[in-house]
């Protein structure tokens, strides 16, 4: 049985996007930093481009494009407008008493920062789930990726899952290295 995401996507119950990572990061920047949206050539001839797919996974996103063309000096691009979410869900693995965030079992840090800074520079509010809560003033300020004046509210689940087949792996996030053999 898929899990139910996948199912709504299949009956069109939500409009499904598939938009490359490095873009929605940059989108939610532009949002952050109150501007209009991304001019890029990355996705040109690719399932991003509206000629293909415009990142539609169903046709619940064909009926709301996300991408358009634009010309620009003479040259095609294409323009992911601004996200601004109203709630962001970021996930790390330790807050402090103020809020802020490390990623020490994360693998990646994959755009909880600019999440947090799109929803809270445009009102939004920003969750984040963790597996622990430290002392304010514990933390190595240096460790810190996303600071709790972004943080509205914090999450904690012991048991959160490293990736969604993973309870924990130092592998993953690089805190051990395994033999290639």
């Amino acid at each position: 049985e898929p899990p139910l995401i996948w199912q709504m996507i299949a009956s069109n119950d939500v409009a499904a996007y598939n938009i490359p990572s490095g873009v929605l990061f940059d989108m939610h920047r532009e949002a952050a930093a109150k501007r209009p949206g991304v001019i890029t050539k990355i996705g040109l001839d690719t399932f991003a481009d509206p000629n293909r797919q415009g990142c539609a996974m169903n046709a619940a996103a064909e009926a709301r494009p996300v991408v358009r063309k634009i010309q620009f000096y003479g040259e095609e691009y294409l323009y992911f407008k601004a996200i601004a979410p109203q709630v962001a869900i970021i996930r790390a693995t330790t807050a402090d008493e103020r809020g802020n965030l490390t990623y020490e079992h994360e693998g990646a840090y994959l755009g909880g920062l600019d999440q947090a800074l799109a929803a809270h520079n445009n009102g939004g509010i920003v969750i984040a789930q963790v597996k622990r809560i430290t002392k304010d003033g514990s933390m190595r300020p240096h460790d810190v990726r996303v600071p709790g004046i972004l943080v509205d509210y914090v999450v904690v689940d012991p048991d959160q899952k490293q990736t969604t087949q993973t309870l924990y792996d130092p592998a993953i996030s690089g805190e051990i290295f395994r033999p290639l053999e």
